[in-house]
């Protein structure tokens, strides 16, 4: 292989390593409609409940990793029908919600061959990745890659979701400089990487799953992992 090899490759987890769209529909459609039954109300009226709880969590708690929990969605939507005390309700229908979600998860095509090659070429791998630990760690255990990561951290331990920097401010302080003298970013959004050159790191190989977004000139939009395979390799 003639290339030179990355010192260190940072992944994103959601809709990077799987694809996120199939398993929230197949969550959030079970939990509605199992709110809908409980309710005694539309599966319609469940949506809006679920969405406004959702908006107000949002909109209070900002860039940090209970502003992505669906039990707060759900709580606060309960909250704000004057059901917030229904702690019975309230993990329920999270615990629907993930349980559909996770069923219907998978790594994407390609994943596991890249990550299989990363490792044979002793190249560390970092996860960061917005949420909570209790969600995210059993993701990965789903998709069985707990022993593939050099160090998993999340919005929840950083303090602040990846937009803030806290993830990558606090990832870096435990790596040795040599690590970052060639990184390579990977996720599906230009949110997933939003201030790498406000950190002291070497400039970046960014690659991005293909979107409708505008890129800067350090970062490659790709369509699959065996793209980024043919680029780095």
């Amino acid at each position: 292989m003639s290339k030179k090899l990355p010192t260190s490759v940072f992944l994103d987890l959601d809709n990077t390593l799987y694809e996120y769209s199939p398993c929230h529909q197949a969550g959030l459609g079970a939990a509605l409609e199992k709110m809908a039954q409980k309710l005694r109300i539309t599966v319609k009226g469940a949506e809006n409940i679920y969405e406004n709880g959702r908006s107000s969590i949002k909109s209070r708690l900002g860039h940090t990793a209970s502003s992505h929990s669906r039990l707060l969605y759900f709580r606060e939507g309960l909250i704000l029908q004057g059901m917030g005390s229904q702690a019975t309700l309230c993990y329920d229908f999270e615990n629907t919600y993930w349980n559909f979600f996770l069923f219907e998860m998978k790594l994407k095509e390609g994943a596991r061959n890249f990550i299989g090659t990363l490792k044979f070429e002793n190249v560390p791998i970092f996860l960061l990745t917005d949420l909570t630990d209790s969600i995210q760690l059993r993701k990965i255990i789903k998709l069985e890659l707990e022993n593939t990561f050099s160090e998993i951290i999340s919005s929840e331990l950083a303090g602040g979701d990846k937009i803030t920097n806290k993830p990558f401010e606090y990832l870096f302080s435990l790596l040795s400089p040599e690590l970052l003298e060639r990184p390579v970013f990977i996720g599906d959004s230009i949110q997933d990487f939003p201030h790498l050159k406000n950190l002291e790191v070497a400039i970046p190989k960014t690659f991005i799953f293909t979107r409708n977004f505008k890129v800067d000139s350090g970062t490659k939009k790709v369509k699959n992992f065996h793209e980024i395979e043919s680029l780095i390799f």
